[in-house]
């Protein structure tokens, strides 16, 4: 999970248009690992309100799968996550 968050936080990069307009917020995401690090499913289970937030958050998750796994895991792991765009921070 740790990976993860690592990978999202040093990968993450603001909509130009949101950024513009002010928008902040939240993106919930579920991810199905699969054992060799592949991303099996991928589904917003909170929107931010803002579909541009929303989209940038799915795409930047796909950008980081599949993940690079020196070990493999027993079985497919479901991992829930937080992406928050935030002009302050």
């Amino acid at each position: 999970m740790r990976r993860i968050e690592s990978l999202i936080h040093g990968n993450l990069k603001y909509p130009p248009l949101a950024r513009k307009r002010n928008i902040e917020g939240g993106v919930q995401l579920s991810l199905l690992i699969g054992k060799d690090g592949t991303l099996s499913e991928l589904s917003l289970t909170k929107s931010s309100g803002n579909t541009m937030l929303d989209k940038a958050a799915i795409a930047l998750v796909d950008s980081i799968f599949p993940l690079d796994m020196t070990h493999a895991i027993d079985d497919p792991v479901t991992v829930r996550i937080q992406i928050m765009y935030s002009l302050t921070s």
